[in-house]
């Protein structure tokens, strides 16, 4: 099979690596601004992956394009994997070069990234012909340590799928089940962008850490010693409202730690053990400012959707709006104002999201 990839940082490197080694023919490109991951693969005529656990390392050729167009005419299945910033901007470059038979994956779809996508290229949300699917999170813990270089600390063992519309859902599966068993049907989209962990955790470590993260430069386990039970009430205060979120959708969202356990990060589902003693997370440490990707994405685009969407559903989120306010005040960005990924932004009511 011919598989498309866009996107070459971590994730989409790693989904070209771990494509590839599966027998497929992969080629991989990404937005010009970002093109120096895709130069690096091509000069070294393919991906070099190091597997954490095993040790092994292993090279598989995958071929490169500078331009994006070259993906979409290479193969109707398209992998798309960026950080949450990057969704827009992909979706507008592939957009004159979509057709009917395409099938876009976004991997992940870091919470709304569907809705996004599909708005971006002109297509109302029901319509089939043109249909988007989205993950949950990535499917490895992974790094690139230079162009064309990954290590795979952890293959997750469990993660969400849907389809947007979600009648299409299981048919989308099925292109992907065997390169992907991990993968497991969601009621829809919504349940995707709920079933995400990072804005949980990730703003609450940063915002109660900030001081240290300022004094050490970051110098210190993010995990493991970032998190202490104060931290872990905080990031469950977090955690209740989102499940709440789903609940007044019909959708049974499990914690987050219960999703870090079916994702095999941790073996304990608290908010405290379950982080300091993952075998997954012990050695990843603190950005060395407060002006990063846990503060950008996973406030500016996760928790404000979130609260965004509370409002619409008349649903009170106060724990979730506090740390948007204080992520707004500490980098000095006003994320509320920036509006990068709110309901009303994508167009969203209560009765398109009862009909998804």
């Amino acid at each position: 099979m011919k598989i498309g990839i866009i996107g070459s940082g971590n994730g989409g490197t790693t989904l070209a690596y771990d494509i590839a080694s599966k027998g497929h023919e992969v080629m991989i490109s990404d937005l010009p601004q970002f093109l120096d991951n895709v130069k690096g693969i091509k000069n070294n005529g393919g991906i070099t992956a190091k597997i954490k656990d095993s040790g092994n390392e292993d090279f598989v050729k995958v071929s490169t394009s500078e331009n994006i167009k070259d993906v979409l005419a290479f193969s109707h299945l398209i992998f798309i994997s960026t950080p949450a910033y990057g969704t827009k901007p992909i979706a507008a470059e592939c957009k004159p070069y979509i057709t009917e038979k395409h099938k876009i994956i976004l991997c992940p779809g870091t919470i709304g990234g569907a809705f996004e996508f599909k708005k971006e290229i002109g297509y109302d949300y029901p319509d089939d012909r043109v249909q988007v699917s989205e993950t949950s999170t990535l499917p490895y813990a992974t790094r690139l340590n230079k162009p064309g270089c990954i290590e795979i600390h952890h293959f997750v063992k469990k993660l969400y799928f849907s389809t947007l519309p979600s009648s299409k859902t299981e048919e989308n599966l099925k292109l992907v089940s065997d390169l992907f068993p991990a993968f497991t049907p969601a009621e829809n989209v919504m349940f995707t962008s709920l079933e995400c962990g990072n804005p949980v955790i990730h703003p609450a470590v940063v915002i109660l850490n900030a001081g240290l993260i300022e004094r050490t430069n970051g110098n210190f386990r993010f995990y493991a010693d970032g998190i202490t039970k104060s931290v872990g009430h905080l990031i469950k205060a977090i955690d209740d409202e989102r499940i709440k979120l789903g609940k007044i959708l019909g959708l049974t969202i499990l914690s987050e730690p219960e999703i870090g356990v079916a994702e095999g990060y941790m073996k304990k589902a608290n908010y405290l053990d379950g982080y300091n003693e993952s075998e997954a997370f012990k050695d990843i440490m603190a950005s060395p400012t407060l002006d990063n990707r846990f503060m950008d994405e996973d406030v500016g685009y996760g928790l404000v959707f979130w609260s965004s969407l509370g409002k619409l559903l008349n649903v009170e989120t106060p724990v979730t709006d506090s740390l948007i306010n204080i992520a707004s005040i500490l980098i000095k960005k006003d994320f509320k104002e920036m509006d990068l990924r709110s309901v009303s932004k994508l167009g969203l009511t209560t009765e398109i999201i009862h009909n998804l």
